[in-house]
Order: structure tokens, then C-alpha cells, then sequence
């Protein structure tokens, strides 16, 4: 399957403009074709969305974290990442995979969590990606 006729079978439900509102969180990106919230959406596990910029040959791959941030919390955020690179990846070959934790702009985030995503050995390093953490409400396409 092609990518474009992957990405138009998606249910429209699914699919928003350049932001997407979830878990009190606003997911922006304003170099992105669409927003896919594929958790609840397209699948019941994974992470939150996924942005879609053909102009540049990306996909954002998104992950929301709400409250304090904690080195459990980075462990799940990156087990979450991996899955929708799991998922999207056979689908959409040919895209730069960048994966992204948003966090509640006034969150703690733990220096164990930090260690974790930066420095430690985790599934998305071993693809040699590593996340990046961005505040909700930034857009991601201008910081990723």
C-alpha cells in the first residue's frame, strides 16, 4: 500500500488541520499537512498523534504527558513512541521519523525522567532517534 492511499484511508474523524486539543494539551505544528490522533483513534495503544509534513518528509510522532514526569513516565513515553514507529513505519517509508514528548508547560520533570530519555539506552535509541521534550503549546515543527 502506498503511503498517500494509506494516509486517505484513515477515518476523517481522526484526521485534524494543524492542532489538535488532547489530554489538556495543545498539539501544534504548522509545517504539517494533517495531525493524526491515533490513541483511542486509529489504535488502542501507542502514542497520542502523529504529524504529518510532506513537504519535508516527516513524521512527528507525538506523545502527551500531563502531571509530574517521573523516570516511570519516561519509560512508558518511550514504550509508546516505539510502538507507533512500529506501527507507521512499514506504512510510511521514505519519512524522517521524529519523536516528541509534550509536557504541561508548569510540570515537574524529574531528573532520573530526564537521565532516561537523554542519556540512557531505550528502544528509540537503539534506532539511533532520540526524543525530544517540548512544552504543550509550542510549535513542534519549529523547535523538532
Amino acid at each position: 500500500m502506498k503511503v498517500k492511499e494509506f494516509l486517505n484511508n484513515i477515518p476523517q474523524n481522526c484526521k485534524h488541520k494543524k492542532s489538535l486539543k488532547k489530554d489538556n494539551c495543545l498539539i501544534l505544528c504548522s509545517k504539517a499537512d494533517f495531525i493524526i490522533e491515533h490513541d483511542n483513534c486509529i489504535s488502542s495503544s501507542g502514542c497520542d498523534a502523529i504529524a504529518v509534513d510532506f513537504r519535508n518528509n516527516k513524521l512527528y510522532l507525538i506523545e502527551v504527558k500531563k502531571g509530574g514526569f517521573d523516570s516511570k513516565d519516561a519509560k512508558r513515553a518511550i514504550k509508546q513512541l516505539d510502538e507507533c514507529i512500529d506501527y507507521y513505519g512499514e506504512k510510511l517509508k521514505g519519512f524522517e521519523f521524529k519523536p516528541i514528548i509534550l509536557r504541561g508547560n508548569k510540570k515537574r520533570m524529574e531528573g532520573s525522567a530526564r537521565e532516561f530519555l537523554i542519556r540512557r539506552k531505550h528502544e528509540l535509541r537503539k534506532r539511533g532517534l532520540r526524543p525530544q521534550i517540548l512544552n504543550c503549546s509550542v510549535d513542534i515543527s519549529l523547535k523538532a
